[in-house]
């Protein structure tokens, strides 16, 4: 019989925590995931929270099977940033680029999540739903907010770029100008 992990809809839910050693322990546990995941029939997770209710309820098991990628309305497994694991329904692809932006079903939470292809661990075995419209909306404001944060971030970075570029040249633009004995 295939193991049983644990995932939830909360980071840090399983292998980790701030204890010597946990980074180790949840690369080590993440890379088991995804092998029984790979396996032929999967592997069986089970929900350790309440996000995806009433599709999954807390301590239900969830076979999921390894993929490459998922289709809006699938439930997949996604490893998280911050540790452990989510078990989310994804609404909206973002074609071209790699991101998923998810939810649960229960509709509670800080709104949608955005994951990237490299995080997609599996495909729940359950049945595939359309998200709704309001869902879909909030995946697109989703993705536009993260575009936003990126695109601040570059400017930032090139400005920070620009500025110590420019006051290296002025120093010496200053430090030659000294040199000559100029005076402005």
């Amino acid at each position: 019989m295939p193991s049983s992990m644990v995932a939830g809809g909360e980071p840090g839910t399983s292998a980790g925590g701030g204890e010597p050693g946990a980074p180790e322990r949840a690369a080590v546990h993440d890379a088991l995931l995804r092998e029984l995941a790979a396996r032929p029939g999967g592997t069986w997770v089970t929900c350790a929270g309440s996000s995806m209710e009433p599709t999954i309820r807390r301590g239900e098991r969830v076979r999921v099977e390894a993929c490459t990628r998922v289709r809006s309305g699938e439930v997949a497994l996604f490893a998280a940033l911050r540790g452990g694991y989510v078990l989310h329904r994804v609404v909206l692809v973002v074609p071209g680029t790699g991101w998923y932006v998810h939810v649960g079903d229960a509709g509670s939470g800080d709104g949608p999540g955005l994951a990237h292809v490299s995080q997609l661990v599996g495909r729940a075995l359950v049945p595939r739903r359309r998200p709704s419209l309001a869902m879909r909306v909030a995946a697109v404001q989703r993705i536009g907010l993260a575009a936003a944060r990126v695109t601040r971030r570059a400017l930032r970075a090139g400005s920070q770029a620009g500025s110590q570029a420019g006051s290296q040249a002025g120093s010496q633009a200053g430090s030659q100008a000294g040199s000559q004995d100029h005076r402005a």
